[in-house]
């Protein structure tokens, strides 16, 4: 495992650090950040941030947010990873990937979940719907990370 320091990480721990989620970003939040955060480079993939995620110093929990129905993604509390479900690199704390037994399987439900809005440039999800990103409250906390 490496000590990745790269956008996503950034923003994980600039947002939990700051209270700006409750359980977690979603992983075409954390796609589409990069837009602000290295300009110059292309967007990653599904595949790509999972399989980084997977391979990281840090575990990361994943569950379904009931807030927006969505997964959601966060560096692991300590001890988290004792108590939950573990895949891998990631530590489940609900049911989410219940039937699964190994990382290319949640690849393929969240490419099969996620692709679409990524093509589609649909970054956020605001009041129930899938938008680009909220310039008020998204695009400001996002350009807040160094």
């Amino acid at each position: 495992m490496n000590n990745d320091k790269s956008y996503f990480y950034k923003l994980l721990i600039h947002y939990d650090s700051k209270g700006y989620f409750q359980n977690g970003l979603t992983l075409p939040f954390m796609i589409g950040s990069r837009i602000f955060l290295e300009p110059k480079n292309n967007l990653n993939t599904v595949n790509e941030v999972i399989t980084k995620l997977n391979n990281s110093a840090f575990k990361i929990n994943v569950l379904k947010c009931e807030g927006i129905g969505e997964y959601v993604f966060r560096i692991c509390d300590s001890g988290d990873n004792k108590i939950y479900r573990n895949l891998e690199n990631f530590v489940i704390t609900d049911y989410s990937f219940s039937g699964y037994s190994n990382i290319n399987q949640v690849i393929k439900e969240l490419e099969h979940k996620y692709n679409h809005l990524l093509e589609d440039k649909k970054y956020s999800k605001i009041n129930g719907k899938w938008q680009f990103f909220c310039e008020k409250e998204d695009i400001p906390k996002i350009n807040e990370i160094e």
